[in-house]
């Protein structure tokens, strides 16, 4: 089985979920986010996180933990555990 493809697309979605997500990140650690204004203790425990590690490292468990959702997320989707798709939504759902 050639799984070159399938490679291919993990290392893009990998790069594109670190980018996404250092965007996001940017958002929410700016002076007057909305998430600041919200969610201060979470964007306080966040930036505490960056500090203990890198904020490198912080970006790439969220993207890979996302991508892992993802990916359970399809299989799902493709066994019909869900009775709606919610990656991949079946003929006639939106």
């Amino acid at each position: 089985m050639d799984t070159t493809a399938l490679k291919n697309f993990a290392q893009k979605a990998r790069v594109d979920l670190i980018h996404q997500v250092g965007a996001q990140l940017k958002l929410v650690l700016a002076s007057d986010s909305l998430a600041r204004r919200e969610q201060d203790k979470s964007v306080h425990a966040l930036e505490e996180q960056i500090e203990r590690k890198t904020k490198e490292v912080v970006i790439e468990e969220v993207a890979y933990t996302w991508f892992n959702r993802f990916c359970a997320l399809r299989f799902m989707d493709v066994n019909r555990y869900n009775s709606v798709g919610v990656v991949s939504p079946s003929e006639g759902q939106t």
